[in-house]
């Protein structure tokens, strides 16, 4: 009797002589059919709950992953651009002391062509 649903044993136990009608079995079944529905839009609604807080974890998990890239490759692009903007410079710098050491070489070149008095 562990398996038969208590709806039906109290059925049983209402009927006078075990004398149950087909009538009564029948109403007996379908409140369990009833019940057993219910359940059943319960478990779906349950498992879709489930399966939509997974995708929201999902998303959200995608949404973080790409927030990083993102940043990782803003702090690179930006470091990049510092280190050749410091060459940029630095070479800028290497060019103008260059430019200005050579014109000073021709200048002394040029003063040595000079006679001594026009020095």
């Amino acid at each position: 009797m562990k398996n038969v649903d208590q709806r039906i044993i109290d059925y049983a136990k209402t009927c006078k002589n075990g004398a149950m009608t087909t009538k009564g079995f029948k109403e007996s079944i379908d409140a369990m059919a009833l019940s057993a529905k219910a359940g059943k839009a319960v478990l779906q609604a349950l498992a879709t709950i489930g399966n939509m807080a997974l995708m929201y974890g999902a998303t959200k998990l995608v949404g973080a992953f790409i927030g990083f890239i993102d940043g990782l490759h803003t702090t690179l692009k930006d470091s990049v651009e510092k280190d050749m903007t410091r060459i940029y410079f630095r070479n800028c710098r290497t060019y103008k002391f260059y430019q200005h050491r050579l014109l000073h070489q021709q200048h002394r070149k040029q003063q040595s062509l000079l006679p001594y008095c026009q020095r």
